[in-house]
């Protein structure tokens, strides 16, 4: 068994993050931009989207950090999570990119308009929210406004765009998995879609029950087994397509069948 060593990370986080807004009152003005503001210069900044609307009782385990994420650390690291099924990624950003990408998300007008944003007339969305040191912002249902400060408005969707521009060249971290395993599926019938469970250990070691939080689980550091489970990841995605269900039916052999949840195990440092 081999266990992950996470270098310890002082993050500047911009995050979008599900979760209900206050709205806010705050005049439709710009804001001079101020010098010197950027990601890796300052602090760090993260950066999260989780959905809004229903939310299921395994969405803490699988998105503690939300469905999409950006964190950059003051090293200029940047960490990137599309989904709970992909890999996190890490890219090392050059000061150019830096500085490029402060631009696009517009970071000095975000530290210069702190508040809670949330429009009235939207329901069930996403909501954003941009924090660091000198960052404290939340953005609901993208900000799509006429009362939202000019800075915040369409924030979610530069923070994504981001997002995907360094996720396709960013490299898998790898290591460390961690995943859960659950009796109580929607359906109990055995067909094509189901997996078998890969790892020599029994499958009910891992037994959870829900609601799964952050810290549920179990970690899975031998390179063997996170190979098997990167693996089974992977073909099940290709069975699925991105549609497919967070959880992996699987066929133990046995007459009961269970659900597998899977994970990246996130540096500590990511999650403080």
């Amino acid at each position: 068994m081999e266990s992950m060593a996470w270098r310890s990370i002082n993050v500047v986080a911009v995050l979008i993050a599900a979760g209900s807004c206050a709205s806010s009152s705050k005049p439709d003005t710009e804001v001079e931009q101020e010098p010197g503001f950027e990601l890796c210069a300052d602090s760090a900044a993260r950066f999260t989207i989780s959905g809004g609307g229903f939310s299921r009782m395994y969405a803490e385990f699988m998105r503690p950090l939300g469905r999409m994420f950006l964190i950059v650390d003051e090293d200029c690291r940047a960490w990137v999570g599309e989904d709970s099924w992909r890999d996190l990624r890490a890219a090392d950003l050059s000061q150019e990119e830096a500085e490029r990408l402060s631009a696009t998300l517009r970071l000095p007008e975000l530290a210069a308009s702190p508040g809670r944003y949330a429009p009235m007339s939207c329901f069930d969305a996403d909501t954003t929210q941009a924090s660091g040191d000198q960052l404290d912002v939340s953005c609901y249902c993208n900000c799509d406004d006429g009362i939202t400060p000019a800075a915040i408005r369409g924030l979610q969707t530069r923070v994504q765009s981001v997002i995907t521009e360094l996720s396709a060249r960013a490299e898998p971290v790898g290591g460390a998995l961690r995943i859960a395993v659950v009796r109580d599926l929607d359906f109990q019938e055995r067909d094509p879609m189901w997996q078998p469970w890969p790892l020599e250990a029994d499958i009910e070691t891992f037994l959870e029950s829900y609601p799964l939080d952050a810290e549920a689980g179990f970690t899975i550091d031998s390179e063997e087994d996170v190979a098997l489970l990167r693996a089974l990841r992977a073909d099940y995605r290709a069975l699925t397509g991105e549609q497919g269900s967070d959880t992996i039916p699987i066929d133990a052999g046995a007459e009961e069948l269970y659900g597998l949840l899977i994970r990246d195990e996130l540096p500590p440092a990511l999650i403080e």
